[in-house]
């Protein structure tokens, strides 16, 4: 995630007509309440100041504290630094990776995700497209939370969430609309994932996708 290269240019909405009265539309829709109410300040929250994140590039350390400083340093080739305490600290970062993919989204023209979401997460998601913890415990086929006897996936509102004593995992799923301008709906998921044993977690923002030939949903490659 750190290594995408993300765009701030602001797109203009589409609308759909040309009367004065015409309403105008979003070609993305926002599940999550606290990401539709940042996007609808994108400019405030773009620069509202956070905890102080470290990025590093050629041993070359930087503190940061905008949306705005981390998308412009890591269009320059910065990655966030490593360690637990700084990646919790990149959680609260997230939100600036989703805004800017909210921000250059485009109208879907075609759809393969069929609802409940949740329920595709569950039984279609390949668990292998994504970077977890979970690695350690599979093998390299195609492998979804339905198939691992050792995961229990609880359904909330528009997350899935397995908590064990090993490992909790949830994915917050928090619009829908293309996000790779491709032409084909995704899904843009939220993803907290920290194993029990140990001190490994991550924090990421994933756009999900399924095309009509594809038997598993999985993460986009930018």
């Amino acid at each position: 995630m750190t290594k995408l290269f993300f765009n701030l240019f602001l797109v203009g909405f589409f609308v759909a007509g040309c009367t004065p009265n015409t309403a105008i539309t979003y070609p993305v829709k926002i599940f999550d309440d606290n990401l539709n109410s940042a996007f609808s300040k994108l400019n405030e929250s773009n620069s509202t100041k956070r905890t102080l994140l470290s990025i590093e590039k050629d041993e070359v350390t930087k503190k940061i504290e905008t949306c705005t400083d981390l998308i412009r340093f890591i269009e320059q080739g910065f990655t966030i630094t490593e360690g637990v305490n700084n990646m919790q600290i990149a959680s609260e970062y997230q939100l600036c990776f989703q805004l800017s993919y909210l921000n250059n989204a485009v109208a879907a023209k075609k759809s393969y995700l069929p609802k409940p979401y949740i329920n595709l997460i569950i039984e279609q998601l390949d668990l292998q497209t994504i970077s977890s913890s979970l690695k350690q415990k599979m093998d390299d086929k195609p492998q979804t939370i339905k198939v691992l006897s050792f995961l229990t996936p609880e359904k909330k509102n528009n997350s899935v969430i397995v908590d064990n004593s090993e490992w909790f995992f949830q994915f917050n799923i928090l619009a829908k609309g293309d996000f790779n301008n491709d032409g084909n709906e995704d899904l843009l998921v939220d993803f907290i994932d920290q194993a029990k044993k140990g001190n490994y977690f991550a924090h990421t923002t994933y756009i999900l996708t399924k095309k009509m030939s594809d038997k598993y949903l999985s993460v986009v490659k930018l």
